[in-house]
């Protein structure tokens, strides 16, 4: 008896039945994902930032590394996330130079950024 093909077996056989194939967007997203997890650490104490880098430094999740940023005011870490758009996790101080400038970052964050 021969093998009905009506149905594909693996994702292989079901690309290549696509009239329009999807390698471009398949290579795309390979090539947007990084090999690290960035994280951003926001404290007007640099204790916090030394401790923080080095507990994390050596943590891997989900087979990928930690790339760490540090910003020591609201101003400096606006610049790192105008430049760093996939930033995973952002550990804030909410009272750094004034005490609401990590209330006002994270209000830039959501409706500037449009990151909620």
């Amino acid at each position: 008896m021969k093998e009905d093909k009506l149905f594909p077996t693996t994702r292989n056989e079901e690309r290549n039945r696509l009239l329009f194939s999807d390698n471009k967007r398949e290579q795309r997203n390979k090539d947007s994902v990084s090999l690290y997890w960035k994280i951003l650490i926001i404290d007007d104490e640099q204790d916090i930032h030394t401790v923080t880098s080095l507990v994390l430094k050596d943590y891997i999740y989900q087979k990928k590394g930690l790339q760490i940023f540090n910003a020591s005011s609201a101003t400096a870490a606006k610049k790192i996330l105008e430049k760093e758009k996939d930033i995973a996790v952002i550990f804030l101080d909410v009272v750094m130079e004034t005490p609401h400038s990590g209330l006002d970052l994270v209000k830039y964050i959501r409706e500037d950024l449009e990151n909620a």
